[in-house]
């Protein structure tokens, strides 16, 4: 399978949903995880990356 079969959608209420292929190799170790589970591995991700994701310089501030 060559194309990605994660879809990642905001809901509504702002919210997240996924959605993948359980065939797709790259995703289906998801197929056993609960929503519980899947919900805790991405905080726990992004909360342990939260500085990756930071913006280091306002690129929006021209040079002085």
């Amino acid at each position: 399978m060559t194309q990605d079969t994660l879809k990642v959608m905001q809901n509504d209420d702002g919210t997240f949903s996924l959605e993948w292929d359980p065939s797709d190799d790259k995703w289906s170790w998801l197929n056993s995880m609960t929503e519980e589970e899947i919900s805790k591995l991405l905080s726990d991700y992004v909360r342990d990356n939260a500085a990756s994701f930071l913006v280091a310089d306002d690129s929006l501030t021209p040079d002085a």
